[in-house]
């Protein structure tokens, strides 16, 4: 049973290989009974050259992803090189989400994070 102080964490990439100009997505991830404050925070750990970007991708039917048009990115750049951080943000209320990361054409990256939900 589930408490409004519970924290749920994902690990939504685990090393996801990142050609230049590369994308992908996580799983759908259903926040039905787990976002009770609408909390969320990504901690991520990026390796090699490339510049990553994460966004999030809403939806209310679990089928149809898109990145609401008032949503902001979690990270638009993170950095050539080794970069780690905890990033938290606030997205728009809605039933599934699902983590999208791409490489900005720079070069290749590998990219490991977890998803806290609140």
């Amino acid at each position: 049973m589930s408490t409004i102080d519970d924290i749920y964490v994902i690990k939504v990439f685990n090393a996801e290989a990142l050609g230049a100009g590369g994308t992908a997505t996580s799983s759908a991830y259903d926040l039905g009974n787990k976002a009770h404050s609408g909390y969320f925070s990504l901690q991520y750990s990026k390796t090699g050259v490339g510049v990553v970007k994460v966004e999030y991708l809403l939806s209310n039917d679990g089928k149809t992803f898109a990145e609401p048009s008032t949503g902001v990115d979690i990270v638009s750049a993170i950095a050539t090189g080794t970069q780690s951080d905890v990033i938290s943000f606030r997205p728009e209320p809605a039933r599934w989400m699902q983590i999208k990361i791409t490489e900005d054409g720079t070069d290749t990256a590998a990219f490991t994070a977890w998803l806290a939900i609140s």
